[in-house]
């Protein structure tokens, strides 16, 4: 009897947890509906706005993978065919969600079957809920296509440890290449897993192990092949990133930041977000511990351990490579560039607390990711309103620029981003856009100094400037001693993750200026 209620209660938890997940998901939906975009972003939509041999093209300038790129320009082109003004930065968000979508598919059908409702439940809460994760299911980028592509080839590997299966060995050859043709972070994770594989497969598999190991050399070399006719256009990026790219030197600190990237929430209370990633910490370290101690008590427990710390380790394994190339190479890798196994991981977590027995363990382990979670989306969504709100203050302080007027920024991101929205040509001063934002947005030039302003005022063109950051007042003042002056119209406007300020310019000893009202552009 006892035994039936524990797996009762366990059910419930877990069939709450799934319903959570999905509610998150429909949220994520919602939170869609929502134009902002920052620059990394801007990037995916100028790929897509292109032809799709021009999109390659431009791509392969990019330091990244195509086809996430064609996955979204087929979405948008066909969304477009049946209504022409689709917006494409929503329906782009969109299908960053779709990727989540296939996680919670594998939850309901693959993790339930074989592990039972608790573990399908929370694992589905932990790709929506915990640190990082959410940010992803609505931001333009390739990270949670490449997140669905490794975790469902991790999921098929643990299949195969379990009865192999040509379905199973197949999943993962294809959702392998998909994965590095995504991200080439998501390729290392892609690899890490194939090597943690065949050392399973050599320990484990001792009837079989030749068969498997024949097997598996087969589908890397089919990966390899169906890699190739990319493999020119990565080294040409690699080499592209050799020589100039903006990833800083990374310190030993980073080791650190890696912990926290993935485990500390982020609500903006600082010491409570610290508290609760050491107790998540804690929590996973003394799991480890009790699945190492406990190896020999339980065989088929023992293996299922294993393979919950195989998921770890393909996070680990991707964190450090990009470590060691960024101390002994170049800096190549930042936190984010973990997301593509971070399913992985929390399939490991969510493995070994699942099958916890103890209830003195498992119920405050629930309740510590519970809140969490709760705590992390729920800063994401506040955050997501709050740039929605702010996005149509700043669309409407916009639309007050003139079609002929000149636009002149201080910062080539906002240039850029805000040069999405806007019909008006704009000048970067004092420096040059970067040339890849150059081909695909012709409206954004660069202006090297003061007299090109200076020249199209006294042409009795209407100039604008849109500051950003406190450097802006350097520029003012500059200006304002050769006769530019500058009249704030808007101040604190927010696009997505840019706050800037704008101003009217006209040339000293103009009357009226203050005085004078502000056209909105005519429909």
């Amino acid at each position: 009897m006892k035994n039936k209620e524990k797996t009762t209660w366990l059910q419930t938890a877990g069939i709450l947890l799934f319903a959570a997940a999905c509610t998150m998901a429909l949220y994520s939906l919602y939170l869609c509906f929502g134009s902002d975009i920052w620059y990394d972003e801007l990037f995916t939509e100028g790929f897509i706005s292109q032809p799709v041999g021009r999109m390659i093209s431009l791509a392969v300038k990019d330091v990244h993978p195509p086809l996430y790129y064609l996955l979204v320009k087929i979405a948008v082109d066909f969304c477009r065919f049946f209504v022409p003004s689709a917006n494409a930065v929503i329906i782009s968000k969109v299908v960053s969600v779709l990727p989540y979508l296939g996680l919670l598919g594998y939850s309901l059908v693959f993790l339930r079957r074989r592990y039972g409702w608790l573990c399908a439940g929370l694992f589905s809460f932990c790709i929506f809920a915990m640190p990082q994760m959410a940010n992803y299911t609505t931001e333009v980028r390739m990270y949670g296509f490449a997140l669905f592509f490794i975790t469902a080839a991790f999921f098929h590997a643990g299949a195969i440890l379990e009865n192999g299966g040509k379905r199973n060995w197949i999943a993962l050859t294809v959702f392998g290449i998909c994965a590095a043709y995504t991200h080439y972070f998501a390729a290392v994770s892609a690899a890490v897993l194939y090597v943690g594989l065949a050392v399973l497969l050599y320990v484990r598999k001792k009837d079989t192990r030749t068969k498997s190991l024949l097997t598996w050399i087969l589908c890397v070399g089919i990966s390899v092949l169906a890699y190739l006719p990319w493999l020119p256009d990565a080294v040409g990026q690699v080499s592209q990133v050799r020589e100039n790219y903006w990833i800083l030197p990374l310190t030993l600190s980073c080791f650190g930041g890696c912990v926290k990237f993935v485990l500390k929430p982020s609500t903006g209370y600082q010491w409570p977000d610290y508290v609760l990633a050491v107790l998540l910490f804690v929590l996973l370290a003394g799991l480890l511990a009790a699945a190492f101690f406990k190896r020999k008590e339980d065989e088929k427990k023992a293996g299922e351990d294993v393979y919950a710390f195989f998921g770890l380790c393909i996070l680990a394994g991707t964190a450090l490579f990009g470590i060691a190339v960024s101390f002994l190479m170049r800096p190549v890798f930042i936190y984010r560039y973990m997301l593509p196994s971070m399913g992985c991981f929390w399939f490991g977590f969510v493995s070994l607390l699942s099958r916890q027995k103890k209830k003195r363990v498992l119920v405050p382990a629930l309740v510590l990711l519970c809140l969490v979670g709760a705590a992390d989306y729920s800063a994401f969504a506040k955050g997501e309103f709050l740039k929605k709100e702010q996005m149509d203050r700043t669309l409407e302080e916009l639309s007050r620029i003139g079609e002929e007027d000149a636009v002149i920024f201080n910062f080539d991101q906002v240039q850029a981003v805000a040069g999405y929205y806007m019909d008006q040509e704009s000048w970067l001063y004092g420096n040059e856009p970067e040339s890849l934002i150059k081909e695909m947005f012709p409206d954004i030039h660069g202006i090297q100094d003061m007299e090109g302003i200076r020249q199209k005022l006294q042409e009795g063109q209407r100039v604008w400037f849109i500051g950003s950051g406190l450097i802006r007042e350097d520029i003012l003042k500059e200006w304002a001693k050769e006769g530019i002056l500058s009249v704030e119209t808007a101040d604190s406007c927010l696009l997505e993750r840019y706050w800037f300020n704008i101003y009217r310019l006209e040339l000293g000893g103009m009357t009226g200026t203050a005085e004078r009202t502000i056209s909105r552009v005519k429909d």
